[in-house]
């Protein structure tokens, strides 16, 4: 019983989670998060920080 209860809680928790953040996509500004990512900083970017494929677009 004690196991199915912990079955229970991690999909409760993960759909809590995946409700969260399908609201604050819904809210996303990626046009402003686009330029923020683009803007000229004083240091170069670091391996790995390139944007990917899809952000591009």
């Amino acid at each position: 019983m004690e196991m199915k209860k912990r079955v229970i809680d991690r999909f409760l928790s993960a759909l809590q989670t995946a409700r969260f953040f399908a609201e604050r996509k819904g809210k996303a500004d990626f046009v402003r998060f686009r330029n923020i990512l683009l803007r000229k900083g004083s240091l170069p970017p670091r391996e790995g920080d390139e944007l990917s494929a899809k952000m591009e677009h």
